[in-house]
């Protein structure tokens, strides 16, 4: 992890002083630290910067006009080179599917984009391998050494799912009024929810539209049993849990707003199941393949997922208590939060720990600290029994001390930790849950 981090100054010092001339490499370079700081430490402002600068250059480069008709023309007249062509059209995409993917995340970027569907013409990249681009000046078009995506996997396979799911979140914000996920959905409108229903719905339009490889099916443990199913002999299982993550993750947050209200109001009933459904979905991907093979990375936005869905069924559990799988729930998120814990403690290094868990923890001391309730000893904590308990809500976003911010970063939580979390998360009202989400969907950002 140091030698990535030293890697990573390096590179962005190359880049900088001075700043370096405008070329695909540069763009590449560009995008390739801007992915290594977003695994580090999120969306910062030293990610959020490589992508603006690479944006910008790409537009110098006018990379977002490759396919314009008269650009195809001349390319069918004249010939071009298209192994320069493709690279472009993947760079473009690249930077495109990012932007988007971001706008979706929690955070002060929530909700915005800087690049706009109409405001440019360059095709995503075809699903074809390298070597299968025509070499040389050629007249050839894509159609003509593209294979199908739906039935042939190639190393860009993936790539061309991630800019499809891009373009769904994309549809989100679109759809959506501003600050959705950042205020309280208690006074929806009828035709407010119907648009949830119809986003929903292309969520699942998409599902159905993926290719059968990256298809997760009934079995989530299918690739798991296989010795050979590791990141360099199989990257189709890799990408394939990826996908299924990450699509899983904005679903539970569409439906999230309704969670709580779903259990009473049988009208919100639907966004209730398809929240807790997504969430388990992400967890039990966490488990079956990313827990399963130790030495892939651990990367920042994958742990946030990961706490994120695991508090979505810690507040479904809060609500309802009488369910007939709540005390095995109970039980269920210890050993994920356990599982957080531990991978925290594998992520990070002397000197550049992770900010994930650690944040979060913060946030979640920080509200019971504001009800003093996070003074128990073990022999309490271990004798705990569910019930409700008085609490204010909190009313203001949670800021803590930088010297306070620094001593807790030292110190992992315990079970006597969750175990107290779980304890009084019964007590937390609307307000308090809505609170706590916005707060934890901040830390993804890394500026709070």
């Amino acid at each position: 992890m140091d030698l990535s981090k030293q890697w990573l100054d390096q590179g962005l010092a190359l880049l900088t002083c001075p700043p370096a001339v405008p070329c695909i490499e540069v763009l590449q370079a560009y995008g390739i630290l801007g992915h290594l700081s977003m695994q580090f430490e999120g969306f910062t402002g030293v990610s959020g910067s490589l992508l603006f600068f690479c944006s910008q250059m790409a537009r110098k480069m006018g990379l977002h006009l490759i396919d314009m008709p008269a650009k195809r023309e001349e390319r069918r007249r004249g010939g071009a080179n298209l192994i320069e062509v493709e690279v472009k059209r993947r760079i473009w995409w690249h930077i495109v599917s990012t932007d988007w993917i971001m706008a979706n995340m929690g955070g002060p970027q929530e909700g915005t984009y800087s690049l706009h569907p109409h405001q440019m013409k360059t095709n995503p990249p075809s699903n074809v391998e390298d070597e299968n681009i025509p070499v040389g000046h050629s007249r050839l078009s894509e159609d003509e050494y593209s294979v199908p995506l739906g039935t042939t996997s190639t190393t860009v396979s993936y790539f061309i799912v991630r800019t499809k799911l891009a373009t769904l979140f994309r549809e989100v914000i679109d759809n959506l009024p501003a600050g959705y996920f950042a205020s309280p959905s208690s006074n929806v409108s009828v035709d407010m929810y119907e648009t949830i229903l119809s986003l929903d719905q292309r969520f699942m339009t998409f599902l159905k539209s993926l290719p059968p490889y990256f298809q997760l099916h009934s079995d989530i443990h299918m690739d798991t049993n296989n010795s050979n199913s590791n990141s360099n002999s199989n990257p189709l299982s890799w990408q394939r849990y990826l996908i299924h993550h990450n699509f899983h993750t904005q679903l539970a947050r569409l439906h999230r707003p309704f969670l709580i209200r779903g259990s009473s109001e049988p009208r919100f009933a639907y966004s209730r199941m398809q929240c807790i459904r997504s969430a388990e979905t992400v967890i039990e991907i966490h488990r079956a393949h990313f827990a399963q093979y130790p030495h892939l990375p651990r990367v920042h936005y994958m742990q946030h997922h990961l706490l994120m869905a695991t508090v979505v069924l810690t507040m479904d559990v809060c609500f309802n208590p009488d369910e007939i799988k709540a005390a095995a729930r109970k039980a269920d998120l210890l050993a994920i939060f356990r599982i957080l814990e531990q991978e925290e403690l594998a992520f990070s290094s002397a000197h550049h720990p992770s900010r994930a868990i650690n944040r979060a923890v913060q946030v979640l001391r920080k509200m019971l600290d504001k009800n003093n309730i996070c003074t128990l000893d073990k022999q309490e904590a271990s004798s705990l029994q569910l019930h409700p308990v008085h609490m204010q809500p909190v009313l203001e976003p949670i800021q803590l001390p930088e010297t306070q911010q620094h001593q807790q970063q030292q110190q992992p939580p315990s079970d006597d930790f969750w175990n107290e979390f779980i304890h009084y998360a019964p007590s937390f009202d609307v307000p308090d849950w809505g609170i706590l989400f916005n707060n934890l969907d901040s830390q993804y950002s890394g500026l709070a």
